[in-house]
């Protein structure tokens, strides 16, 4: 008599950690984030880890230069101050509205498209742990970009200029967990307001249009001060001082965070948690 063939056994994948526990949720939350795109995850991490190392490299030698020629913060005193930190500041909100953006469209596809909500709510576990974890995944999948972008020269510039510096980092992570309870609140309020089926479409428009505001207002401000050609140092001088920008002033908080102003950096952490 011929054996019957073995059936062979498909290889579960573990999702680490207890069941039900937040790494097991995360490690759920990530594997759907890495399934929707267009590699595996394996392949997906190969590809990040190589242009992190590459942009790692590359920013080393550029900030082992251009590092020990910037002055350590923080930045608090003087007309130059003032703008150095506008520019900053302007960049925080340009960061802050594309992260609100993706983690609107992160969060209706979270909350309302999966339709799984339900189901894990009505599960034995805990509701608040699957709320944190599911908003916690939505900062992640919006943090990426700018901590890697951002990261590497941050890094450098702790050893070559400051361990201030550092206090950036910290900004970014929590401008990310902002803009994650941002983008609930107002996708909630979309919810109510319109409906579900109308929710998505605004949600798509709403972030497309919160995302480029910040940047074509910056591009306003190009465009209406440099005038007929490039300003020359004595111009840029004066405009510097014409402007005046007191870098005490309140709307610079978020710039002074960055920068390594430590009362400035722990009251944004007390405030955006």
């Amino acid at each position: 008599m011929s054996k019957a063939p073995k059936k062979s056994k498909a290889k579960s994948v573990s999702l680490g950690g207890k069941p039900g526990g937040i790494r097991w949720l995360m490690g759920h939350e990530l594997r759907l984030f890495w399934r929707r795109g267009k590699m595996n995850a394996s392949t997906g991490i190969i590809v990040l880890v190589l242009l992190l190392g590459l942009w790692s490299t590359a920013s080393f030698f550029i900030f082992m230069r251009i590092g020990p020629l910037i002055p350590p913060p923080p930045f608090n005193d003087g007309p130059y101050a003032g703008v150095a930190l506008a520019v900053v500041d302007v960049l925080i909100a340009f960061m802050g509205s594309v992260m609100m953006s993706s983690a609107i469209l992160a969060a209706v596809e979270a909350i309302y498209t999966r339709n799984d909500l339900d189901l894990l709510l009505s599960s034995p576990i805990s509701a608040w742990r699957i709320l944190v974890v599911r908003s916690s995944a939505i900062a992640l999948r919006a943090m990426p970009l700018y901590a890697g972008m951002l990261g590497p020269p941050l890094l450098w510039m702790t050893i070559f200029s400051s361990p201030l510096w550092l206090s950036g980092i910290v900004v970014i992570i929590t401008l990310a967990f902002l803009g994650t309870g941002l983008a609930l609140l107002i996708v909630t309020g979309l919810f109510r307001l319109l409906g579900p089926k109308r929710t998505r479409v605004f949600a798509q428009i709403f972030s497309a249009v919160a995302g480029a505001a910040i940047f074509i207002g910056f591009q306003y401000f190009n465009v209406t001060t440099r005038g007929d050609g490039a300003m020359t140092p004595d111009e840029t001088a004066a405009l510097v001082q014409r402007l005046n920008i007191d870098p005490n002033v309140w709307w610079l908080f978020p710039a002074r965070a960055f920068t390594g102003d430590i009362p400035a950096t722990l009251l944004w952490v007390v405030v955006v948690a």
